[in-house]
């Protein structure tokens, strides 16, 4: 006898032998497509990070204005400001690096400046290697200059220390030789010998760090008398004739 009417016959068993390499062809798809879309998503972000690097390579290094003056930080300011001390201050105010030369006017017996005394003065100069620091405003992807070496002066005066606007296009000056080395004495160690000169403990002397024709310097000068010498740079022996000189005007 055949089956019931109302009886639904049953469907035929999955082969599912024949699916499992569908099944297989399709996850593999799946994990090619993921890491197809992984790699170009790489490959989009290494793009960007190039091409931001390349702006960066290519827009010109301007100097940020100078801040106003300031007295945070400056030891003993304004009586008893000692130049020495304040120079590592003086470096974190200015992107140049190389210091140039250290110009002292109103320095006391103690070696220390009296930032109220009238024309006292403490100034640092600093420069910049060739073709390094900030440079001359340029058209964004141009080639930056490399034959200028920029200079910045920071000052110490009544109502602070500040650094002066960035002069970016100012030129290397020609045989400049290397830059000033950190002081290795100051302004107390030439008065002591100024003192076994003669000068009074009570004038106000001008000091100038440089570089001379041998090396590092010290001059030292009492405007109000005939007292003047030129020390090397580590205070211990006296420079004469053309070593004493600048090494350029």
């Amino acid at each position: 006898m055949g089956s019931p009417p109302d009886e639904i016959p049953s469907a035929p068993p999955r082969d599912e032998s024949a699916e499992a390499p569908a099944r297989r062809f399709q996850l593999r798809l799946d994990r090619d497509r993921k890491i197809g879309f992984s790699i170009l998503f790489i490959a989009f972000c290494a793009a960007l990070i190039v091409s931001w690097k390349a702006g960066e390579a290519v827009r010109p290094k301007v100097a940020e204005p100078p801040g106003p003056p300031t007295s945070e930080g400056l030891a003993g300011f304004p009586e008893h400001v000692d130049p020495l001390a304040a120079l590592e201050l003086a470096h974190t105010l200015t992107e140049r690096e190389q210091l140039r030369r250290i110009l002292l006017q109103g320095v006391g017996a103690d070696g220390t400046v009296d930032m109220r005394a009238p024309g006292a003065i403490v100034r640092y100069e600093f420069d910049s290697a060739a073709g390094e620091g900030p440079e001359p405003p340029r058209p964004v992807g141009t080639v930056r200059q490399v034959h200028y070496c920029g200079r910045q002066t920071v000052l110490i005066r009544a109502d602070g220390i500040a650094a002066e606007p960035d002069q970016p296009r100012a030129m290397c000056r020609p045989a400049w030789g290397e830059p000033l080395p950190d002081p290795r004495c100051g302004p107390r160690q030439l008065w002591e010998l100024a003192l076994k000169r003669g000068a009074s403990p009570d004038a106000r002397a001008n000091i100038d760090y440089y570089r001379a024709q041998e090396g590092p310097a010290w001059r030292f000068t009492l405007p109000e008398g005939p007292l003047h010498f030129t020390m090397y740079g580590d205070c211990e022996h006296e420079l004469q004739g053309a070593g004493a000189r600048p090494l350029v005007p």
